[in-house]
Formats: C-alpha cells, sequence, structure tokens
C-alpha cells in the first residue's frame, strides 16, 4: 500500500486573510488570548491548555471559510448559522461568526477548561514557553498524526545544537507518575520508523514543515530566528517528565528498555512548576 502524503501548510490568501483580513479580528483575538494556533493542512487549530476550542478551515479556494467548534464547548453559547455534525458544531465564518465569537469566547474558554487535563496544560505551557524564549527548543507542531497510522506525537520542533548541527526534536511529554512510561521506548520506535528512515525527517514532512515555519513567522507565531538548514534534517527523540518521581522504578524500566533499542533518545526531568527546557547539556542519554 503507497504511503499516504503528510501535508501542511496554508494557502497564500489564506496566511493574508489571517494577516490583513477580514479573518485578521478573529485570529488577533486567539493570540492576544494566548492560546496555542497550530497550522495543519489547509486550516488552523487553536488550542486553550490543550482543549481544541476553534478550527477554521479554507473553503472553495479562500472564497469561504468555515468554523469548527466541539458540542461540549457550547454549553451557553449561540452563534449563528449553527449546523451540527457528529460531535461538532461548524459554522461559516462571517463577520457576524466572528463578532459573536469574540463577544462569547469567555464562555467557551471556559467550557474548555471543564474537561482540561494535567497533561494537556503541562504539554502546553513547555510548547509556548519554548516558542517564546526561543532557546533550546522551538516547537513547530503539536499532537502530530500521520496520515493512516493509529500513532501520534505529543509534539515535533526544532534545536540548535552547540555544534552547529540542528535537529528534529520528537517529544513525548508525560506528567506525574504515569505508568504509560515504561512503554515509551516501543512506542516512539514506531513513530520514529513512519516519519523517518536512518534518522532522517521522511521528504513530506520536512518539506511541509518548512513551510510551516514561515507561515508561523509571516504570522507573529515563530520567532524570526528560527531556520531550517538546507540538508537532510536529523531525528532525535526527546522524552519529557514533568513533576515525576525521581526515585519510580518505572524510569528504571525506562532506562532498561532504552538500552535495548537502536534509537538514540534523550531524556529530560522537569520539576514541579518548572517548564522551561535546560540546555541540552543536561539532558540525559538514554
Amino acid at each position: 500500500m503507497p504511503e499516504k502524503v503528510f501535508n501542511r501548510g496554508l494557502s497564500t490568501l489564506f496566511v493574508q486573510e489571517l494577516q490583513t483580513g477580514h479573518l485578521a479580528p478573529l485570529f488577533h483575538h486567539l493570540k492576544s488570548a494566548s492560546l496555542d494556533i497550530q497550522i495543519r493542512a489547509c486550516y488552523i487549530d487553536a488550542y486553550a491548555q490543550g482543549r481544541g476550542v476553534l478550527s477554521i478551515k479554507e473553503k472553495d479556494k479562500g472564497t469561504r471559510f468555515k468554523a469548527k467548534i466541539h458540542e461540549k464547548f457550547l454549553d451557553g453559547v449561540t452563534l449563528p448559522n449553527e449546523k451540527l455534525n457528529g460531535d461538532y458544531f461548524n459554522f461559516l465564518v462571517t463577520p457576524t461568526f466572528i463578532n459573536d465569537y469574540i463577544f462569547q469566547f469567555p464562555v467557551i474558554n471556559a467550557n474548555s477548561q471543564k474537561y482540561v487535563k494535567p497533561e494537556g496544560i503541562v504539554e502546553d505551557k513547555i510548547i509556548q514557553i519554548c516558542v517564546k524564549s526561543g532557546e533550546s527548543v522551538i516547537f513547530f507542531d503539536r499532537q502530530v498524526k500521520i496520515p493512516g497510522e493509529n500513532i501520534k506525537a505529543d509534539a515535533i520542533g526544532w534545536q540548535n545544537s552547540n555544534n552547529g548541527n540542528g535537529k528534529i526534536i520528537i517529544a513525548e511529554i508525560k506528567q506525574g507518575l504515569d505508568n504509560r512510561i515504561q512503554d515509551l521506548i516501543t512506542q516512539m520506535e514506531s513513530y520514529a520508523s513512519i516519519i523517518g528512515k536512518d534518522g532522517i525527517l521522511r521528504n513530506d514532512m520536512e518539506e511541509s514543515y518548512r513551510k510551516v515555519i514561515v507561515q508561523k513567522q509571516q504570522l507573529g507565531l515563530l520567532p524570526d530566528n528560527l531556520t531550517l538548514p538546507s540538508e537532510k534534517l536529523e531525528i532525535e527523540c526527546v522524552f519529557i517528565l514533568y513533576d515525576y518521581n525521581m526515585k519510580s522504578k518505572l524510569l528504571d524500566r525506562l532506562r532498561s528498555a532504552a538500552k535495548l533499542s537502536s534509537l538514540r533518545t534523550k531524556l529530560i526531568l522537569l520539576p514541579k512548576d518548572v517548564f522551561e527546557l535546560p540546555h541540552e547539556n543536561n539532558w540525559e542519554s538514554l
């Protein structure tokens, strides 16, 4: 069976609409609310502490845009021209919709927080702090699912190394005493084998991410100093464990599993209330 193509990126018109067009008031509101905004395949997702509170998708070559919101986030909210499709309401993004969404966003956001998980909060803070600091790792994608595969990564980003040889970082983020960490090596081996060969990012993902980085910079979502080199992009897998028991036997199992694997992995242990990643010299090689 042929490999399904990974695709990320927006049309030039979509970017322009977000910057200065009729979508601009909505987009700038999402940014001012400190939401994490991710570029997908011809649409964007906006996350509030890990909960997707809005998707906007281009339709009919930019002549229309549609919004999608989960029904559980719309309790007590009235938006125009709603149409239920499964668990989601779809809307045509008109000036009226934009004004109503902005006005009722506090209610939508409050509804979404009822479903927030601690791990989602941690993931959100780590990603946003890394982007703002522009140091160590800059994440540019999250909840990354490969078409045709039932597996996804928490976050993907770029790390500038001391020796100038940067790497694509594939990160799994876990919070608290999560017993899933003993299976992280197997999980990451499966994911790494899908997204790259011999430790190099596959071509369709590389092409997508080069486009995404430029578009996110145009939209003010990434620092201007993030630049991928022209050569092929090397992959490194990183486990980020937040507020984890340093004496846990599960950590020993993770380290033991890593020694039996050919996959190159690193471990970052973050204490409670610390969300900024340390310098790469302080990452543990597994």
